[in-house]
């Protein structure tokens, strides 16, 4: 289903930042910075009556309450009416338990409803944003007069419990929780047609599309997005038609269908943009622009997102600016425009840096030092992979990759000194980390660094204890390698007998591990020794 907001995917990988609080405390000592949780604050709640709307702005911190009263057997319905933030209802009983929870896929405008029958006599609705870093936006909330339950009400609490539980079984994207949740969306379909409700049913089809859809057969996902696209133009919602348009875009896209997917992001932009819905247009245009990414039209991929940057700085939303910035430096480097590219990220940077966020002003300037490093201007490249990681200080996942970074210039270059230093630095934060089979590594490396160096001493201490890890560890293949490099150090210092024990015990290993390539190798380096 369609999501509210992505950037195109940035040239770094992202990975799950490290959890490991000892990594974390160490970053932040060799940079001098903290790092800070953040978590949505509870308002005071308020009394909703019934037939009485409220309109209120929440920002992405905090959370609304409010509390409702029903006797026993009534059927109650809380309608949050989202107008520009898209926000998930929960209501609670009175003893603290969830027994609702509702975000449905229609984004920042449109409808969240919930609708029961009453077992207690008082409920707690909690109002938050979906996503915590939004901005902030309007959403009116509405407490229907509860009642006696009637047929309909009775068909819309099963309609909409049955959504809720497709929406359960699709996140498990198992094959059999995927066949059951289509069981569960084409019976609550047919509840809201039976009530007449077409704005449910567009939105419940538009569900549906993409739970049918296979990479090589969209022709039951495209008739189903033809019908709710229908709907919202019969109720004349156009928020929920431009949403209609964007889904038969991504049909398209996972057909592998460019042309058309375009043309119908096309048409959601012009609507959206008509409907002076920029969030929207900006989230079509974004669409377009992946689909012209995938294909390498960097060109036209870049001038779609020249035009989000403009609509967001418009708009005043600097943080949605200076990522779309960050975005067309990658198209422009993907575009072997390379000098541009690092324009695009000091541009993104410096928002970012006024805008206090480290690590995405961090992004930037490790993005800019990849493309300096293809210019070959590699003390460009190192300043700013060094700044990237002054900024990443208390990431230890990003800290890790951007001194891999800043190592590989400098073995390129073959500054052994600060060389070793990074290793050192990289080496502690290993230990933090207690990842046995990098701490192995990283020893191997260093000692061939401080080889390199002339230092042939410091390497055996090194290698010693590279092989004592990889062994920890059982690695076959990584402890020959370090018994072949003592054997080689050996030689290096004449000290023959021990290079001899050392390849004969890498030998053994490899012939165990039928390593034709190793064995034979590690054969000369023998004949070598008993040569001397």
């Amino acid at each position: 289903m369609r999501r509210l907001f992505c950037f195109s995917k940035l040239r770094l990988r992202v990975r799950q930042a490290a959890k490991v609080s000892a990594a974390l405390a160490l970053l932040a000592g060799l940079f001098g910075l903290t790092t800070k949780t953040a978590a949505q604050i509870a308002e005071p709640p308020r009394v909703l009556t019934a037939n009485r709307t409220i309109e209120r702005d929440l920002q992405s911190s905090v959370k609304h309450l409010y509390t409702i009263s029903a006797k026993k057997g009534d059927f109650v319905r809380v309608i949050a009416d989202q107008r520009g933030i898209d926000v998930v209802v929960k209501i609670f009983a009175p003893n603290g338990s969830l027994l609702f929870e509702r975000d449905t896929p229609n984004g920042l405008i449109g409808e969240e409803s919930v609708a029961f029958v009453a077992d207690d006599e008082n409920y707690r609705i909690e109002i938050s944003a979906l996503d915590e870093k939004t901005p902030s936006g309007k959403y009116r909330i509405k407490l229907e007069n509860p009642r006696r339950p009637e047929e309909n009400d009775l068909r819309r609490v099963r309609a909409e419990q049955d959504f809720a539980d497709g929406q359960t079984l699709r996140s498990q994207n198992a094959p059999d929780a995927l066949r059951q949740a289509q069981t569960k969306f084409e019976e609550s379909l047919a509840g809201f047609q039976k009530l007449g409700d077409k704005y449910r049913e567009a939105n419940t089809l538009a569900t549906l599309a993409f739970i049918v859809l296979t990479p090589t057969d969209g022709a039951q996902s495209l008739a189903m997005l033809n019908r709710s696209l229908r709907l919202t133009r019969e109720i004349a919602d156009r928020q929920l038609e431009t949403f209609a348009l964007l889904n038969t875009g991504d049909v398209y896209g996972t057909l592998k269908n460019s042309a058309k997917a375009i043309e119908f992001y096309t048409q959601a932009a012009e609507l959206a943009k008509n409907n002076g819905k920029s969030d929207t247009e900006i989230l079509a245009l974004n669409s377009a622009a992946a689909v012209y990414g995938s294909d390498k039209q960097w060109r036209k991929a870049i001038e779609l997102n020249l035009q989000v940057a403009e609509l967001y700085r418009s708009a005043g939303n600097r943080d949605g600016e200076a990522r779309t910035l960050n975005v067309i430096g990658v198209l422009y480097s993907n575009a072997d425009d390379r000098k541009r590219a690092v324009e695009f990220y000091a541009q993104a940077g410096a928002i970012f840096r006024g805008l206090k966020n480290k690590e995405s002003e961090a992004l930037t300037c490790a993005n800019a030092a990849i493309d300096w490093q293809a210019l070959e201007d590699y003390e460009k490249a190192l300043a700013a992979n060094r700044q990237a990681l002054s900024l990443y200080a208390g990431n230890a996942e990003k800290s890790v990759e951007t001194l891999e970074q800043i190592i590989g210039i400098l073995d390129t270059q073959k500054n052994w000194k600060p060389l070793i230093e990074n290793y050192e630095i990289l080496l502690a934060l290993y230990r933090s980390l207690e990842n046995q089979e990098k701490i192995a590594s990283t020893l191997n490396r260093l000692g061939v660094a401080h080889v390199n160096n002339g230092e042939r001493q410091k390497a055996f201490a090194l290698y010693d204890e590279s092989l004592a890890a990889y062994r920890k560890i059982k690695s076959g293949t990584h402890e020959a390698q370090i018994l072949s490099n003592l054997g080689g150090n050996y030689y290096a210092v004449q000290e023959m007998k021990k290079s001899l024990e050392h390849y004969e015990a890498a030998l053994k290993i490899y012939r165990e591990l039928d390593d034709l390539s190793n064995i034979a190798q590690t054969s000369e380096n023998i004949v070598s020794v008993i040569k001397e």
